[in-house]
């Protein structure tokens, strides 16, 4: 690990990680809920989206609904909603889905709660 730079140790104790799902359990019920309320609104496809995965996602929900929203939480509710995922990389943290660019494109801009 780089001691020198705070931000690049932050960075790679972060890709050490396999995923965040154990930051779940910080949100409350209402903050899952509206989560999954913004993930309803994707549109599922046939074909893999390799253009926005879960990391994307996961800022475009934040900036929606205003809190700070897990890769994992995304990760999980996208597989509950029946998103197929594929792990490009092959690195476990970031993945994709076959989600319509469309649908990310099109969503509201703030989800009601």
């Amino acid at each position: 690990m780089n001691n020198n730079n705070p931000f690049q140790a932050q960075l790679e104790i972060r890709a050490m990680l396999p995923n965040d799902y154990e930051q779940i359990a910080d949100l409350s019920q209402e903050q899952i809920g509206a989560v999954r309320e913004w993930c309803t609104q994707l549109t599922l496809i046939k074909s893999i989206n390799t253009r926005t995965s879960s990391y994307r996602l996961k800022h475009l929900c934040e900036r929606d609904i205003g809190f700070y929203v897990p890769n994992g939480i995304i990760k999980k509710i996208m597989g509950e909603l029946g998103f197929k995922m594929v792990d490009r990389y092959s690195n476990g943290i970031n993945e994709f889905y076959n989600v319509s660019q469309k649908s990310i494109k099109k969503r509201p801009s703030r989800v009601q709660s």
